[in-house]
């Protein structure tokens, strides 16, 4: 959690603080305004497919079970998108020693590890991914972008060739065997922040890396723009979520024990 403003009330401080829902851009003096809602929580008012498979699942673990699972997940594929992350700036700054299996990435809860045995298998396979892509340039990693609804970081935007011209492509980094609805709408939402920031993507498509049902331990899918998707989901978000500002407290300025 980022702490983006305190301001002093009388005896108290008043401390507003950004997390995973919230986006914020700065201003001249270095100040944050503009608050915006994720991408990703917007998204996440879209369901998940036809729901069921997903239904038996938590059935199957159970509640907790299931949190507990999908919490694992998130970790495993926070510290492959972190390595991910490095080997695309790496290979921007033209740095040919590339990351090492003992190197250590942050998962979720800010907590380094190094890659497991499967974990660096689905790296591998994004090496074996950008190669046969054949990628000219690498445009950024990592890019935050703002629009006037909400915020969102893209995986990577790069350009490839195809049938003899420059293809521009943005792609998002998946480590699930399974893409929802919701991952089609997410990545349209990425291209509504790539247009109004003047960024121009001609292939958006989504990279499953460790994929376990082809040779090649990966699968690209190529997804048409589908605003409706994001317009869809943002509706419902709308809904329950339109007056909700970033989380603020108040503290009081000291503390003691008498």
């Amino acid at each position: 959690m980022k702490i983006i403003f305190k301001k002093k009330i009388g005896d108290i401080m008043q401390i507003t603080s950004l997390d995973e829902r919230w986006y914020a851009e700065l201003d001249n003096m270095g100040r944050y305004k503009g608050y915006r809602p994720s991408l990703t929580w917007i998204i996440s008012y879209t369901p998940k497919g036809d729901g069921k498979g997903y239904e038996i699942w938590i059935g199957d673990n159970g509640y907790n079970e299931s949190q507990r699972l999908m919490k694992e997940a998130g970790e495993r594929g926070s510290r492959i998108h972190r390595a991910i992350e490095e080997l695309l700036k790496k290979y921007m700054n033209n740095d040919r020693k590339g990351i090492n299996m003992i190197d250590e990435f942050i998962d979720l809860d800010g907590a380094k590890k190094d890659l497991a045995p499967d974990e660096w298998h689905a790296l591998m396979t994004f090496v074996q991914w950008f190669k046969q892509k054949k990628i000219k340039k690498v445009l950024s990693s990592e890019l935050t972008l703002l629009t006037k609804e909400f915020g969102c970081t893209l995986d990577t935007r790069y350009i490839y060739e195809k049938g003899g011209r420059d293809i521009y492509g943005l792609t998002d980094f998946k480590t699930s065997q399974q893409n929802y609805v919701s991952s089609e709408g997410q990545l349209s939402g990425q291209i509504i922040a790539c247009k109004e920031n003047g960024l121009r993507v001609d292939e958006a498509s989504i990279l499953q890396v460790g994929y376990r049902k082809t040779i090649k331990g990966y699968k690209e899918t190529v997804y048409p723009f589908q605003p409706e998707l994001f317009e869809a989901a943002y509706t419902f978000w709308k809904k329950e979520n339109l007056k909700k500002k970033p989380y603020q407290r108040d503290y009081p300025l000291t503390l003691n024990l008498l």
